[in-house]
């Protein structure tokens, strides 16, 4: 008569432990870059969020609003203000580690700032884009481009 055996060894166990961790160890080299993607496209939508939030705002309030970028911080801020006061709508935000904004064109920018200017009926005053960059993800998608048009919508390329 045969044994019933419904376990398993020692060894079958072990040999299923050794092929996960040889499974894990190829795929981890692949999660920076992976991860360092994901926090370049969280960034990038969060902005266009914010950019919609200050459109949005100048039509509700009837007023010119600005999405002003503050350089001067470490990591980078961004934020709504309506004649250079700041306004409670979004609280300051800032920039994921290890992702910029490595090039602004079209808009009033100074040393420190840039503003995007909205007036009351939701226009952006000035058309231009904003490059959003994280060197660390991989080469071939490490940089997401923010247009805003002069109608005023912001979209993502």
């Amino acid at each position: 008569m045969l044994k019933d055996n419904r376990g398993v060894t020692l060894i079958e166990l072990l040999v299923t432990i050794a092929i996960v961790a040889i499974l894990a160890a190829v795929a981890a080299p692949n999660i920076g870059p992976w991860m360092e993607k994901r926090k370049l496209n969280d960034a990038s939508r969060n902005i266009v969020s914010s950019i919609n939030l200050a459109r949005n705002e100048a039509m509700n309030r009837n007023k010119t609003m600005d999405f002003v970028i503050y350089y001067k911080n470490d990591p980078l801020l961004y934020k709504l203000s309506v004649n250079k006061t700041t306004i409670g709508v979004i609280p300051d935000t800032a920039l994921p580690k290890n992702v910029t904004i490595s090039k602004v064109s079209g808009f009033t920018t100074s040393v420190t700032t840039t503003a995007i200017q909205f007036n009351s009926k939701g226009y952006a005053v000035k058309a231009g884009y904003i490059i959003v960059e994280n060197p660390k993800a991989a080469k071939s998608n490490n940089k997401k481009k923010i247009l805003i048009n002069i109608g005023g919508a912001p979209t993502i390329e």
